[in-house]
């Protein structure tokens, strides 16, 4: 029986597009896909939602990737990138109905630590009974250890949890450790599923 709805973020609940991201901080088109792929695209980023670099270190990474020129641009995206990240449209409602049901909202998400700088952006923030962002643990989704490390944080069932992700390999980390998943593609759908499961 499902007794809680573990959420991924980026893609899920808030949007997360590099080139839109990267748009906001540049002037023409061919800097905005240098930035969004030197930075939100690049391995490092996944170094820095991991933990094991600093803020710092990724700066001084990033610039080595990037012309001169737009090293002001990178500096002014790492600094305010997130407030360019909006919620996914039709998320928030299902969020509040599956509360109301009783279940248990979790967040697992691969997130640098600037995400304790903007998780109330999240919609329907307040339903949810625990965060654990990549991060703060050094370690990453589609890791085993990671989603044991929930269920220990929060003391739940792996077998009574359902999580949502957008990128299909997580979703296979998940059902390793024992969770059911859904992909990720719409709100719309998403909700269907939910129906289907007999959850909403």
């Amino acid at each position: 029986m499902i007794r809680n709805i573990v959420f991924d973020m980026g893609r899920v609940l808030l949007q997360f597009d590099p080139l839109f991201i990267s748009s906001h901080f540049t002037e023409t088109a061919q800097d905005a896909q240098l930035l969004a792929e030197n930075v939100f695209q690049s391995v490092f980023w996944d170094l820095l939602d991991r933990g094991t670099i600093t803020h710092q270190q990724f700066r001084e990474m990033a610039r080595m990737s990037l012309p001169q020129r737009l090293w002001p641009n990178l500096d002014r995206a790492l600094e305010q990138w997130y407030h360019h990240i909006p919620a996914v449209e039709g998320m928030e409602p299902i969020l509040r109905s599956l509360k109301a049901k009783g279940l248990g909202l979790y967040l697992l998400t691969n997130a640098n630590i600037q995400f304790h700088q903007y998780h109330q952006q999240l919609p329907a923030r307040e339903c949810f009974d625990g965060i654990l962002v990549s991060a703060d643990h050094k370690m990453m989704k589609p890791e085993p250890a990671i989603y044991r490390q929930l269920a220990q944080l929060y003391a739940l069932e792996l077998s009574q949890c359902l999580f949502v992700d957008d990128r299909p390999v997580n979703i296979i980390g998940a059902k390793f450790c024992g969770m059911q998943g859904l992909v990720f593609q719409d709100a719309h759908t998403l909700k269907e599923e939910l129906q289907q499961l007999g959850i909403l």
